[in-house]
């Protein structure tokens, strides 16, 4: 699964994937995030212009969650192993702009009549931090494996 286990009933859907997971089988979360580095001082402006076109019922405090390794920790595919890799590139303002506009709560049909402002925000607020039109950014993929213990 991508992005999308920490949108399920995660409990739940680790019990029905008990039934369907093969015996030696085993359950991959994946992931990628930005690293806490210089290089990407400016997810803050992106996320602070994400947020202010996002309707408050619609924000969730990332921070707030009970972290994945928690809920594989109390289900059937406890064991878990964790993978990493790191590196960094450079990416173009209107990449950035596709990347907000490919999130759910500021896709076009979302924002409306406000796409327009909000991607002139975007660049504008982004602009300062490219070099020859691009951003550049550290970016970690994560893969947690889970699987049975015995497995």
């Amino acid at each position: 699964m991508g992005r999308s286990f920490h949108w399920m009933a995660r409990d739940r859907t680790l019990a029905a994937l008990d039934a369907l997971v093969i015996p030696g089988g085993a359950i991959g979360l994946f992931a990628i995030d930005h690293q806490d580095t210089s290089e990407n001082a400016w997810r803050a402006t992106f996320t602070a212009i994400r947020d202010r076109y996002t309707p408050p019922s619609l924000r969730r405090r990332w921070s707030d969650e009970e972290p994945h390794e928690a809920v594989l920790a109390r289900s059937v595919f406890s064991v878990v192993h964790r993978l990493t890799y790191t590196w960094r590139q450079r990416v173009s303002i209107d990449d950035l702009a596709g990347r907000m506009l490919s999130m759910s709560v500021t896709a076009p049909t979302a924002l409306g009549e406000r796409r327009g402002k909000l991607e002139a925000e975007l660049r504008e607020a982004l602009a300062p931090y490219a070099t020859g039109g691009l951003v550049e950014e550290v970016l970690e993929a994560e893969a947690l494996l889970a699987e049975r213990p015995g497995s």
